[in-house]
């Protein structure tokens, strides 16, 4: 991609930090709203990929795009309960974004949302959808689907052509809806007079890396995305295959473009910034013209891509790829490699034997062409110097707006303090400090009592401003060395570092007093505290610790809210 699209990338992806939590913006008659429900957030390199596409595509159309990027990231919540006010609240939050088309990208569940709690408050707007295969329950009006489905047989047909295995493994994640579906399909796609055993490889990833060093050599692997280690632990699929991979004693073949050049060996994959691309094109013909029944079907922008580095682990030679096959990390001839370095070389040879001849030739110019050289360096030194100096600014410039993006990705945009992002990095940072040095280390937990009924009786608007003086409550009244976020919703934590139990309940209930002081010009009602604290113990996990917190919260609610409960 050329220097200019990157750059096209960089400025819509600045624009779509701002629409992402979809408050504040004034729109033009002219604008065209676009709302893209993704399963996944953008930290994962497929789903940055696509992203990358739609962006592309949003600022080269001759319409103004504007694009709320939302990222479902449901998989922190195992209560139903939890879940499903979480699926409220999101719905909620999207109510009021009036998109003018939906894009609905990623696994089953997020199509599920879309069905249950999207397609009830805006039954009226298109839908255009990115997925494996076309969900049977889909809601209209759904215009079209770009799908890939269609790589899974082909990948699995060339796989087996090239590689003649006894055994089949389709490798993926128990945990995850998406991978089982798709390794369903690729098993579906095993032609049944194969003369081979299928068998998965879904148990946890630590189990999954042990026994994938036991497997034989005449084999092949399917990859289809890994996102848990089986015990809680998020994973990034690009990073789990390029693991399995260096183990492995057989190549492996995967359906996105991320994967090769992470661990797979090759594959018929979808490209992702195409597919983003492909998104948004579907997104503006939706607008213009009428639903199809059925759902108008486009398979996903593909190639067949190869790692160099992994056929030649594997002894897979050119010869047996297909002649349309794209390489990557190829090793290049002797000829290749150093054909600059035997080009500088000639050019070296001629220059000097021309600079002899016309030094025996010439030797009474000597004194101006050396001049002329000196004149010649001169210029080249201060255009090297000119383009050093843009450079370094254009790099600074960048920093600088890397530095903003962080930060919008670490802050909560409604309260401006550290959201839940940021606290889990910071947590896990001074826990293993506390474990290391044998320092004092307590962790509340605050949640706003009644806050609902702000909202049924106030109105949002005074909701978010309830949040906003809390949350600043709660800042200006804890030390400097502690750290606090909010935690989602009305909750908030606090990180007491190198604190015991005594000075973590008076700084809490420093926090609780303050708060319950605070008068508000639109209610005529005072806010206050639920408070649940812990203090870590030897031996203790960081999980003990916040199940602890959480438990005395439970118990400050239980016990009448409005003060401060301690969980051992």
């Amino acid at each position: 991609m050329s220097h200019i699209k990157r750059t096209i990338q960089l400025l819509s992806l600045l624009i779509l930090f701002t629409t992402l939590t979809g408050n504040g913006l004034l729109y033009a008659k002219d604008e065209t709203r676009v709302l893209v429900l993704l399963s996944l957030d953008v930290t994962y390199p497929y789903v940055k990929s696509k992203v990358d596409g739609l962006a592309y595509e949003g600022a080269r159309n001759p319409e103004t795009i504007l694009l709320d990027i939302q990222s479902l990231e449901d998989e922190r919540f195992s209560d139903p309960d939890k879940l499903d006010h979480y699926y409220k609240t999101k719905a909620e939050q999207l109510k009021n974004s009036k998109p003018d088309v939906i894009v609905v990208s990623g696994s089953p569940v997020i199509f599920s949302f879309y069905n249950d709690y999207i397609y009830p408050i805006m039954p009226d707007v298109p839908m255009v959808g990115e997925t494996r295969t076309i969900p049977g329950d889909h809601k209209p009006p759904a215009y079209s689907f770009i799908q890939y489905m269609q790589n899974m047989p082909k990948t699995v047909e060339m796989a087996l052509k090239i590689s003649r295995p006894k055994t089949v493994y389709l490798i993926g994640d128990a945990t995850h809806p998406g991978s089982q579906l798709s390794m369903d399909l690729v098993a579906k796609s095993i032609p049944k007079d194969a003369d081979v055993k299928v068998e998965r490889l879904d148990m946890p990833f630590q189990e999954l890396m042990e026994e994938v060093k036991k497997l034989p050599k005449n084999a092949v692997g399917f990859f289809s995305l890994i996102f848990s280690d089986g015990r809680g632990n998020r994973m990034v699929p690009e990073k789990a295959l390029q693991r399995i991979a260096d183990q492995a004693r057989f190549p492996i073949y995967a359906f996105h473009e991320t994967m090769v050049g992470s661990g797979a060996a090759g594959g018929v994959v979808a490209k992702g910034e195409d597919v983003g691309v492909q998104m948004l094109q579907e997104g503006m013909l939706a607008l213009k013209s009428g639903p199809f029944s059925p759902p108008r079907v486009v398979p996903a922008v593909s190639t067949l891509l190869f790692d160099w580095h992994y056929l030649d682990k594997f002894g897979v030679s050119l010869d047996e790829l297909p002649e349309d096959a794209e390489v990557i990390n190829l090793k290049p001839d002797l000829l290749d490699e150093y054909y600059f370095e035997i080009l500088a070389g000639v050019l070296v040879i001629i220059i000097q034997s021309i600079l002899v001849a016309l030094l025996v030739l010439y030797s009474r110019q000597k004194q101006k062409l050396t001049t002329e050289l000196s004149t010649v360096n001169q210029n080249l030194e201060q255009r090297i110097s000119r383009r050093t100096r843009t450079l370094t600014e254009l790099n600074q410039a960048l920093k600088r707006k890397e530095a903003e993006i962080t930060h919008l990705m670490l802050t909560d945009p409604l309260t401006g303090i550290p959201n839940r992002r940021y606290f889990e990095n910071e947590l896990k940072r001074e826990f293993k400090r506390s474990e290391r040095t044998a320092s004092g280390f307590c962790l509340a937990i605050c949640d706003i009592d009644h806050f609902k009924s702000v909202n049924d009786t106030y109105g949002h608007d005074v909701g978010d401003e309830v949040l906003i003086r809390i949350a600043h409550c709660i800042s200006e009244n804890v030390r400097e060395s502690d750290f606090m976020a909010r935690w989602g919703g009305e909750e908030f934590v606090i990180m007491f570092v190198d604190s015991d139990r005594t000075t973590a309940e008076r700084m809490a209930e420093r926090v609780r007093k303050a708060v319950s002081d605070i008068s508000f010009e639109d209610m005529d009602r005072r806010m206050t505290l639920s408070i649940g604290i812990t203090q870590r113990l030897p031996g203790e996990t960081l999980g003990d610790v916040m199940k602890h917190a959480d438990q005395a919260l439970y118990r400050s609610k239980e016990e009448g809210r409005n003060r401060i409960t301690f969980e051992k």
